[in-house]
């Protein structure tokens, strides 16, 4: 779907019409008109007389700029030099510059009748309304959005939603970031993109959103509202790759299949059958190389031996020991990697696994396996979803992970790169482990640890951490042959050990227990427990 046809679709949803009124008509049937705006500004509070150095405005109709307008503003005041160092905007360059003043007019009728958008719409809107104050101007009465919260619910597993970061992240075009006209107009790119995440996701998705009651800034939440008034007049079929339990619409989970045709061949041990191999995934690293004929050879042997492998940085080990591990393992044994944090796992799974499987004619699968708090449990979040909390904070993170739950396959809560401090809800929501579901939750078949020991069953490869490991080693491999075990990071494992293992003994808190019990016993001022026991006529 191109972008002009995004803010199309979207558009035509608020046409409204009012009987008898031709002027009216004709004025409500035009389509919505975006003011995408940013500004930069000598500080960040109008009553302490920062003001706007520079403003960009981007005028966007039915996915088409229609209208620009950038200019440097004389604030009267001296720019810091952080903010110099910022944006590039010196006290030279906005000496000759109008004053706010001088363009306010053009600036006010520009944005009348439109609908306001900035990239963190609670700093933009307001300081220019109090601008337009200033120069005696009334408040302009628009509707206002803002992509950083869209961005927060449609793009639930971003890492960063700076306006840099999502412009990197999605590939738009940002030369200048932190002038306003560069700014303006990649955030009207990312307004497209997030228009178009929004008319992809299922109608039972956009109804449930609009049924938590969002609070969100200015009018942002009546995005979804329009979304879902537009989906009733527009029915959309359900993707194949999801389906709906019980009121959530989730992802569907492939099967590991291994195709038993599928061969790997031989094992690739000279130079020149690497690189063919590799082709132009891979570069060929003589250490690498060494390091994979080491392992293949030892374990190849009838009588293979514990290897130590000590791994210069930047010789790739990773695939130095998966590779001529695939070949000893496939389709006869499991692969089992513990490593040392969570974020290696990750980092294994995303990227060594994808290397793999762009050089081998066969399809590795891969499964991460985490203690079960790391999981959403499905049967808690959907009960929460009944409450209409009185924080905003948590009523988003419902949204986030509404969407998240159309896109992930394997119910992680840390793809969603979100510290699980950020609020007590995750330890609503969280899992306790496979030994809590009953054949009586209703998400028992859909519920993503259920799932996950079905994959363990089949997988080529698991990726575990040291702690996992140590507390669940039994639970690891198929059952009936010793799968191979790479311990990665190994430096690490003791510690995890006895981390797991140890016991804290509080000395302090025990001697103060038996003072206390001490003198309850032996109190000389009052009646103590001595006492107390003798008056009592125990039978004997």
């Amino acid at each position: 779907m191109m972008v002009a046809e995004i803010f199309g679709l979207f558009d035509r949803q608020n046409t409204t019409k009012e009987p008898g009124d031709k002027v009216a008509k004709k004025k409500h049937s035009q389509a919505k008109i975006y003011s995408v705006v940013d500004l930069e500004t000598s500080g960040t509070s109008v009553a302490n007389g920062d003001r706007i150095i520079q403003i960009g405005i981007v005028l966007l109709q039915k996915g088409k700029v229609i209208n620009q307008f950038a200019t440097l503003v004389n604030p009267r005041t001296k720019i810091p030099h952080a903010v110099t160092q910022l944006t590039g905007i010196t006290n030279k360059a906005v000496a000759k510059a109008p004053l706010f003043d001088d363009v306010a007019g053009t600036i006010y009728s520009l944005l009348a009748n439109t609908t306001f958008v900035a990239h963190n719409v609670n700093f933009d809107f307001p300081f220019l309304n109090s601008e337009f104050e200033r120069a005696g101007y009334p408040q302009l009465q628009i509707p206002a959005i803002d992509t950083v919260t869209l961005a927060q619910i449609l793009l639930p597993t971003q890492k960063s939603f700076r306006l840099r970061d999502l412009t990197m992240t999605l590939k738009i075009e940002h030369d200048h970031p932190h002038s306003a006209i560069s700014d303006a107009e990649a955030t009207a790119k990312l307004l497209a993109i997030l228009l178009k995440k929004l008319r992809e996701l299922p109608t039972q998705t956009v109804k449930r959103l609009v049924q938590l009651k969002l609070s969100l800034p200015r009018q942002t939440a009546t995005v979804f509202d329009e979304e879902n008034v537009y989906r009733r007049t527009h029915p959309q079929s359900l993707p194949e790759d999801l389906y709906i339990s019980h009121g959530l619409v989730l992802r569907k989970i492939r099967p590991f299949n291994h195709d038993q045709a599928a061969q790997l061949g031989k094992y690739p041990a000279s130079k020149r059958a690497k690189q063919r191999l590799f082709g132009h995934h891979l570069e060929f690293r003589s250490a690498q190389s060494r390091m994979m004929n080491s392992i293949y050879n030892n374990y190849a042997n009838q009588e293979p031996q514990a290897l130590i492998v000590e791994a210069g940085t930047g010789i790739g080990k990773t695939l130095g020991y998966l590779l001529p591990l695939t070949y000893l393992a496939y389709g006869q044994r499991q692969i089992v990697v513990s490593t040392a944090t969570n974020l290696l796992q990750q980092q294994i799974a995303r990227l060594a696994i994808q290397q793999l499987n762009a050089i081998l004619p066969v399809k590795v699968n891969a499964v991460v396996v985490k203690g079960s708090d790391h999981y959403i449990d499905l049967a808690k979040y959907a009960r929460s979803l009944s409450v209409i909390e009185d924080s905003k904070l948590v009523q988003l993170l419902k949204a986030r992970l509404m969407v998240w739950l159309t896109q992930t396959t394997s119910g992680d809560l840390d793809e969603l790169n979100l510290t699980r401090r950020t609020s007590p809800y995750f330890t609503e929501i969280c899992h306790h482990g496979l030994h809590t579901l009953d054949q009586d939750n209703p998400y028992f078949a859909d519920d993503f640890l259920n799932r996950r020991a079905k994959q363990l069953e089949s997988a080529d490869i698991i990726i575990t951490n040291h702690s996992y490991l140590a507390a669940h080693a039994q639970e690891l491999g198929d059952g009936t042959k010793r799968p191979y075990l790479v311990v990665d990071e190994a430096q690490h494992l003791s510690e995890s050990i006895l981390q797991r293992s140890r016991q804290h003994f509080n000395f302090q808190a025990v001697h103060t227990t038996m003072n206390v019990l001490g003198n309850l016993v032996n109190f000389t001022t009052d009646r103590n427990l001595n006492d107390v026991f003798a008056d009592l006529a125990l039978g004997s």
